[in-house]
């Protein structure tokens, strides 16, 4: 809709403007939330509604208030008629076997849960809270006073002290991870071992290791032995260790 405004007075191009844009607005965008069983019908008896509405705000006579009472019966009665044939339509098309989705949705929206719900009042003592910002205050004022933590005591703090030892140590707290390997362990961890792969820095395949200690012949000697392997890996951890208690000795002088 183009909008022609007339005249030089600022206020009046600036009703002009402002009247053009509501008008447009009013018959381009629709008015309210979709109603299915809505038709032609309806909108014709409410527009009629409409107008007598009009005119009893601009001319309440009595003949004019009769005049509204007598449009409202219609709506009503066409909006029940259109609801009842639209229910009946729908029930009569809907198949379980092919629209279970449609049948569970219209469902949802029968039991109302999608239906928006207003705020209710909170009740703290004697007092009644209606407010969001009021509301949202009390809840906080409760959490915070709930999560709170105590203060710890002596056998608390001295937990915290020994606990804070024992990760300083440099030794390990269980005897499990302190304990040398032994050849069971070391034959079920080869066992996992892949073939096939790319060595790593020392350089020695799976393959090696997993051949360890068997003989090439009859008169051959043994390679080195897997007990061999492991008690030298074992010395190695322990020396490692007692460098690592020697370090935190010195750190500590």
């Amino acid at each position: 809709m183009a909008i022609k405004p007339t005249g030089d007075d600022p206020n009046l191009l600036c009703s002009q403007i402002t009247g053009g844009i509501l008008k447009t607005a009013a018959d381009c965008i629709p008015r309210g939330s979709y109603k299915p069983f809505w038709n032609t019908n309806i909108e014709q008896a409410v527009k009629t509604r409409q107008e007598a509405r009009k005119q009893k705000e601009k001319n309440p006579t009595i003949e004019i208030k009769i005049l509204y009472n007598k449009t409202l019966a219609p709506v009503k009665k066409k909006v029940k008629a259109a609801k009842k044939e639209k229910w009946t339509k729908t029930c009569k098309h809907l198949d379980l076997r092919k629209a279970g989705a449609k049948a569970g949705s219209l469902l949802n929206n029968l039991n109302g849960e999608r239906r928006r719900k207003n705020p209710k009042p909170l009740s703290t003592g004697d007092e009644t809270t209606v407010e969001d910002q009021k509301i949202a205050e009390v809840f906080n004022k409760f959490f915070s006073s709930v999560q709170k933590a105590e203060r710890a005591t002596k056998k608390d703090k001295t937990l915290h002290r020994k606990l804070k030892q024992k990760e300083k140590s440099p030794g390990v707290n269980l005897s499990l991870f302190g304990d040398c390997f032994k050849l069971s362990e070391l034959n079920r961890a080869m066992k996992n071992l892949k073939l096939r792969k790319s060595p790593g820095s020392d350089r020695l395949r799976n393959e090696i290791l997993l051949h360890l200690g068997r003989f090439r012949g009859k008169e051959s000697t043994p390679q080195i032995d897997k007990q061999d392997m492991g008690h030298k890996y074992n010395t190695i951890c322990l020396e490692d260790s007692r460098c690592d208690s020697r370090s935190e000795k010195r750190k500590a002088s």
